[in-house]
């Protein structure tokens, strides 16, 4: 009887929750994509705080058996242990993101990892906002400063994809893909819809941010 209340009351949840109108199965999917993108945030936290503590990643940690020249006191074993989770973890929530639903085309669960690993190793990131997300779009917003933020939107439906650097509530840069092809908005003149006939590889937003 409870496992069939618990059942009852999952489907409900997901019936009315804020993931669309899509079926069951790709709702699921999307919750586990936001869990494995959350883990895989805490695990790259850890990574970057004992690589700054010790100087070296956690292969040279390892292969230097730093434990051994610390004479194995508890707080380093202890480090020891969380960075290596940390690795398989991240190795683990990479897989498990990109795998969820099989795709292969790029896609909106694509663009929400390279916003959260831009957050992560990118040093001019200072936060990340999803501002909206459907079943078939996602806009996300990268903080730079209060009055300055990267734009992105990606629309499944029709494949279309814009990142935009927003200064205040002007466009001062941005690259777009509309009806399949690519167009800049150069920095001289944001208001231009130019060609850009190479595109940007299928990592779109961390091309756009060395263009930045």
């Amino acid at each position: 009887m409870g496992e069939t209340m618990l059942l009852e009351r999952t489907r409900q949840f997901l019936q009315e929750s804020l993931l669309g109108e899509q079926d069951l199965d790709t709702k699921v999917c999307l919750l586990l994509e936001a869990e494995y993108l959350r883990r895989l945030g805490r695990y790259r936290r850890l990574d970057r705080v004992l690589t700054q503590k010790y100087g070296m990643t956690f292969e040279e940690f390892v292969a230097r058996r730093v434990v051994q020249q610390k004479g194995y006191t508890w707080d380093v074993e202890t480090d020891a242990m969380d960075w290596e989770t940390a690795v398989g973890g991240m190795r683990t929530m990479d897989a498990g993101s990109r795998n969820c639903g099989n795709r292969d085309v790029y896609s909106a669960a694509d663009l929400r990892l390279e916003a959260q690993e831009a957050l992560e190793r990118v040093w001019f990131v200072q936060s990340l906002e999803e501002t909206e997300r459907t079943d078939l779009t996602l806009s996300l917003r990268l903080h730079i400063r209060p009055d300055l933020f990267v734009q992105a939107f990606f629309g499944e439906r029709s494949g279309s994809l814009y990142f935009a650097l927003i200064d205040g509530r002007r466009r001062i840069f941005g690259i777009d893909r509309e009806g399949g092809e690519w167009h800049l908005h150069p920095y001289d003149a944001p208001d231009k819809h130019e060609p850009l006939p190479e595109g940007l590889q299928q990592s779109s937003l961390p091309e756009t941010q060395q263009r930045i």
